[in-house]
């Protein structure tokens, strides 16, 4: 009786095709290592050497030191009396001050002064200069201007306004009081502000009280009440042109 035949595939039998394998699968892992071993190689060929960076200080660059440019500063364009005069004012001079007023205003005669109410204690006061406002006002009464003067009472500016116009405080209403600044002038000044009623129309009253060396004055403008805050920027400015004359 014969031994069967073992089968074949491709002239081999099962057996050698497990050689075969075997051996392939050898060969593959030899490849594959070669490969990766290879790699490995050619990358550590590639990695530079770490290298030790000493510590550096770099030097100190230069700035120049800023320099200024000089610059001329233009010298301040002095103030000068006329210059405060508004365009087209009038001057009037007498008793030894002077003032300047817009051009509506007139001086009073003797006899208009002599007929004049004095705004403040005509005993103890003298009215030196008079001038009335001839522009027409719907409240019945013209704005007035009076100079008076006094000699000094009292040690000082204060304490001789609260003298002269402590009866007019009582007799009207005191509404600002507060110190006037004159732009050129060195005197000591306050502005007060009244409201009172004069024979039954409402009056507005600026009295300037200007200290000088030798006298006290007082300047009073008379004026509709509801014209006062109106026309008192012109009574500042011309209260800022007052000032002594030489005889």
């Amino acid at each position: 009786m014969s031994r069967p035949r073992a089968k074949r595939f491709l002239g081999m039998t099962i057996p050698q095709w497990g050689v075969v394998g075997v051996m392939l699968l050898c060969m593959g892992g030899v490849v594959v290592g070669g490969y990766m071993w290879l790699n490995l190689q050619v990358a550590a060929a590639y990695i530079s050497p770490e290298l030790e960076i000493p510590n550096f200080t770099p030097a100190p660059t230069f700035t120049p030191a800023p320099t200024a440019t000089a610059t001329i500063t233009p010298s301040p364009t002095p103030i000068t009396y006329e210059s405060l005069v508004p365009a087209g004012w009038i001057h009037f001079i007498d008793a030894g001050v002077e003032i300047w007023v817009p051009p509506s205003y007139s001086i009073l005669s003797k006899d208009e002064l002599d007929k004049t109410a004095n705004l403040l204690d005509a005993d103890t006061t003298a009215l030196l200069m008079g001038l009335r406002d001839s522009t027409p006002s719907t409240f019945r009464m013209n704005t007035t201007l009076q100079v008076l003067a006094r000699s000094p009472f009292a040690p000082s500016l204060d304490e001789m306004v609260d003298d002269q116009f402590g009866t007019l405080s009582r007799q009207g209403r005191l509404l600002e009081r507060d110190e006037f600044k004159f732009t050129l002038e060195s005197f000591d000044a306050r502005r007060l502000i009244f409201d009172i009623n004069i024979d039954g129309a409402y009056a507005g009253l600026a009295f300037y009280a200007i200290y000088t060396d030798n006298a006290i004055y007082y300047l009073g403008f008379k004026t509709p009440f509801n014209e006062l805050y109106t026309r008192l920027p012109d009574f500042d400015a011309a209260i800022q042109t007052f000032r002594l004359t030489t005889p």
